[in-house]
């Protein structure tokens, strides 16, 4: 009987030199990428608590932990690996040294052709000089730079840059540009119609001003517009259950919306005033027509009309009871390993992912607004069409003349 060495030369007949060749040099392995020094440096920088020269210690500003904001994450379906979760949480640590940041947390990634943007949101306590001169820019802390961002290419050590605040003719001039980010903050944005910021850096900061506002949401009843305006947190809220939660009626907006001037607030216009500027009268014209100048704090997302947002559940959506000792009283508790998950259709890629007590939203798009959803209905506004009071013109040319009229044109024919 032939072993199988003689059964396999037969089938696949003579072997050629070429081969033999293979045979004995085995398979091949791939080229290893080489990471230069000073990245791995960095990296392994980055995932050392910060210090001083003298090792102490560094203060660090108030940072979530971004570990248990990514396990909600993952339980939306978000591919984030584990690697990732580590060297965020540590930029975000040496970040938070920074002199004057007194807040911080992941806001979010934004993809580019070229190269990806790392996106943190904080708050700081004094305003960086950016150069604007622009009174019609709202102020540090207000309005749509009530946050300030910072953005990095690589988050394994990287550099991060402080964006400069939002200028409201920029934000206006990007909702009509389509597209896509490169990574590179200095390239120039040659789009139609053209963009007035010129680079992608205020390209960039227009449309975090633009997501931030639609997409940063919280569970009704989370926070409270007191009478002068600001908004403070509840006390003693209870968070709804995971079923609640996936009702969108439920959640609210967290920002003002942005307006059509590009403003979050429209400036105070004089009716009695005698005169008014150019500017002046164009911005109340606007404030007419604007159907976001008229939403008020605090609305639920379901203004935003049925199909701009989507909602689901995941996990373990059963309540357990458990009983435990607070302030030596037995009380009982309710706890639910399900996570509610809130998504934007008109920003493909913000999410909002809440389980228990806490809640996180993030953006993973690439900076691109879903065109295709239907407008929002107009609102009613005196002087403009729609409107219920205001007087109905004729038809010029009806299709069928009025006995009246023309009896009127026959007599006046004889």
């Amino acid at each position: 009987m032939p072993d199988l060495q003689t059964v396999l030369a037969a089938v696949r007949g003579p072997m050629t030199e070429e081969a033999k060749a293979d045979l004995i040099a085995g398979p091949a392995v791939p080229e290893q990428k080489v990471v230069p020094k000073e990245q791995l440096e960095a990296a392994v920088a980055n995932c050392i608590a910060p210090a001083d020269e003298e090792g102490a210690l560094k203060p660090i500003c108030a940072v979530p932990d971004f570990a248990v904001e990514a396990a909600l994450l993952k339980k939306t379906g978000a591919d984030v690996s584990d690697e990732f979760i580590a060297h965020i949480h540590w930029a975000l640590k040496n970040l938070g040294t920074q002199e004057g940041v007194s807040k911080l947390r992941f806001w979010g990634q934004l993809t580019g052709s070229e190269k990806t943007y790392y996106i943190a949101e904080g708050q700081t306590e004094a305003a960086e000089e950016d150069g604007i001169e622009d009174d019609s820019v709202e102020a540090h802390g207000t309005g749509a730079n009530t946050m300030t961002y910072w953005v990095t290419n690589n988050y394994k050590g990287g550099e991060w840059t402080r964006l400069p605040r939002a200028q409201s003719k920029f934000i206006v001039s990007a909702k009509e540009a389509k597209r896509f980010f490169t990574g590179n903050l200095d390239a120039e944005v040659h789009t139609h119609p053209y963009f007035k910021g010129k680079t992608e850096k205020n390209l960039l900061r227009s449309c975090i001003a633009l997501i931030a506002a639609r997409t940063t949401i919280c569970p009704k009843g989370y926070l409270n517009a007191e009478e002068g305006g600001e908004i403070v947190e509840a006390e003693d809220y209870k968070f709804p259950s995971v079923q609640d939660l996936s009702n969108l009626a439920n959640w609210v907006h967290c920002r003002p919306a942005i307006n059509m001037a590009g403003l979050t607030t429209y400036p105070e216009f004089d009716e009695e005033a005698e005169e008014h500027t150019e500017q002046a009268l164009a911005l109340r014209k606007l404030q007419l027509l604007d159907t976001d100048a008229k939403m008020p704090p605090l609305s639920a997302v379901t203004t935003d009309g049925s199909e701009s947002w989507f909602s689901a559940t995941h996990g373990d959506q059963t309540n357990y009871k458990f009983t435990t000792v607070v302030e030596d009283e037995v009380v009982a508790v309710n706890k639910c390993y399900g996570v509610a998950q809130v998504s934007s259709l008109l920003w493909p890629g913000a999410v909002t992912a809440c389980q228990g007590s806490h809640f996180a939203n993030f953006y993973f798009g690439n900076g691109q607004v879903n065109a295709s959803l239907p407008a929002p209905p107009p609102a009613n506004v005196a002087g403009v069409a729609g409107d219920a009071g205001a007087a109905e013109a004729s038809e010029p040319n009806p299709a069928e003349r009025p006995a009246a009229a023309a009896e009127e044109e026959a007599a006046a024919e004889e």
